[in-house]
């Protein structure tokens, strides 16, 4: 991964915009503290390209391009459902969300800062990977519980 980054001062000289707030309705853009103590748990600013590579991993058994970076038995260990959640049908995995969408096995990570919000889909059986980062905590969707229907074989509409 060669543009992501865990400063916010670091990500903002690479191009990162100022997320916004909703004030009365409107959207303005807001100069928020970065919370270091989430890095944990989230905070990482990619690029597209960046998260695209490391998304492709998932789906391809461990490997990018010609590379093995994690063996396909590791690389099915990191989705393996493991502990119930106490959500029907949805499993934790190592920092994925496992379940069946549509009929269709899905992982799946989410995550929010107090300005932004970013999603990672994948769907191993199908090698397709998705992710969707917003700038906003006024989202409409939601992937935690969608598959898109492309995906799933459904006709849209």
């Amino acid at each position: 991964m060669v543009n992501s980054f865990t400063s916010q001062t670091e990500a903002e000289q690479h191009g990162l915009p100022a997320g916004p707030r909703y004030w009365l309705g409107f959207r303005m853009a807001a100069d928020l503290p970065f919370d270091r103590g989430g890095l944990g748990a989230g905070g990482l600013s990619s690029s597209a390209e960046d998260m695209t590579r490391y998304l492709s991993i998932h789906v391809n058994e461990g490997r990018y391009g010609a590379t093995a970076l994690v063996s396909p038995a590791g690389a099915a260990e990191l989705q393996r459902a493991a502990v119930p959640t106490g959500m029907a049908g949805v499993s934790y995995a190592m920092g994925w969300e496992v379940r069946r969408a549509d009929g269709v096995p899905k992982v799946s990570h989410d995550g929010s800062t107090f300005n932004t919000h970013a999603n990672a889909i994948l769907l191993p059986d199908r090698y397709a990977a998705h992710a969707r980062n917003e700038t906003s905590l006024c989202h409409s969707w939601s992937g935690a519980g969608q598959v898109p229907a492309c995906w799933s074989g459904t006709p849209p509409g």
